[in-house]
């Protein structure tokens, strides 16, 4: 399967970077679109053909119950956000659902303080979990395949997570919910929003923070990227806003770019089954790592993710990174 992966990184044409105080967007465009269409978990829920429910009446913290009465499959993505029911949830993997399926996914709790009912089914909370907090979680999943062939995320690291995003925004939720951090700071979310439009054809970003790498996102389709765009924004804007703004040199960010992207053909691959279509394929370094889902020859979602922004503290644990930029790393090893 590595050929498919290292197929879709050749083909994919990056745009002109875009930067807005210590963020800098470099937009994916090109590379092979499905030969299968499918729907966004946004679509697919505004069109009525989906539906998200406890696994019962009593409900199961890591899972939640999927029912896809469509004609088409539906793309579920890694730290994709839904509320409602008993408590609010993130997604803790890619899952292509099939058409007229009924699936039990897994999922981390990201409201620590409730647990009953404020309506019978999930809708889209308009969030991912944070990019740095997204990108641990993964690491923490793909270890836990790899010794049980477990989809867990390990919640109370998860519960960790969205309380330092509390503190660190300085924002505030009596029932811990990570969605009301982004609506407190709605506003300073907006002016990233702006900054960073869909541009057309765009299938996905390379996201720079202070010129370093801080993750990457494609889709083989630009009508579902167009779905997540925002969200995705968002996801990486908070991380940029509880850091110090550096100058960044706009001439290096499509380099930096490329050279994040192709690191990921040097990891360690490893595949597994799915929750639903397709296979899952995950990629280790000791520098980057990264998932991808592939169906029918075609790579569905590719994420990729830096090590260093994993292992970096939080402005409120000191702001240090106890391991050596990965601009420097990628310099020398390319």
């Amino acid at each position: 399967m590595r050929s498919v992966v290292e197929s879709t990184l050749q083909s994919i044409r990056l745009g002109e970077p875009v930067v807005f105080k210590n963020m800098a967007m470099v937009p994916l465009l090109d590379g092979p679109d499905t030969p299968f269409s499918y729907l966004t978990m946004k679509s697919a829920l505004a069109k009525g053909f989906v539906e998200i429910t406890e696994v019962s009446e009593g409900g199961s913290v890591p899972n939640l119950k999927v029912i896809n009465r469509g004609d088409q499959p539906v793309l579920l993505l890694d730290g994709e956000e839904v509320k409602g029911a008993k408590q609010n949830r993130i997604i803790n993997t890619s899952i292509l659902l099939a058409a007229k399926s009924e699936t039990v996914i897994p999922v981390s709790c990201t409201e620590q303080g409730r647990w009953n009912y404020n309506s019978r089914s999930f809708s889209e909370s308009g969030h991912f979990m944070p990019a740095r907090s997204r990108s641990s979680k993964s690491e923490r999943v793909y270890a836990n395949l790899l010794s049980r062939k477990s989809y867990d995320a390990e919640q109370g690291a998860v519960w960790n997570e969205v309380a330092s995003y509390h503190r660190s925004l300085n924002t505030f939720s009596r029932s811990g919910a990570m969605s009301d951090a982004y609506e407190q700071r709605e506003t300073d979310l907006s002016g990233y929003l702006n900054a960073f439009p869909l541009q057309p054809g765009q299938k996905g970003m390379v996201i720079l923070i202070n010129g370093q790498p801080a993750g990457a996102d494609f889709l083989s389709r630009p009508d579902a990227y167009s779905d997540v765009h925002e969200k995705l924004i968002k996801s990486f804007a908070v991380e940029a806003m509880i850091r110090p703004v550096q100058e960044v040199a706009a001439d290096n960010l499509p380099i930096e770019a490329y050279t994040f992207l192709r690191s990921l053909t040097e990891a360690t691959e490893s595949g597994f089954e799915p929750v639903g279509l397709g296979e899952d394929l995950r990629y280790d370094s000791p520098r980057s790592g990264g998932a991808a889902l592939v169906y029918e020859h075609t790579v569905v979602h590719l994420n990729v993710y830096p090590k260093a922004w994993i292992l970096e503290r939080t402005p409120e644990q000191g702001q240090e990174t106890v391991s050596a930029p990965l601009s420097d790393w990628i310099r020398r090893r390319f």
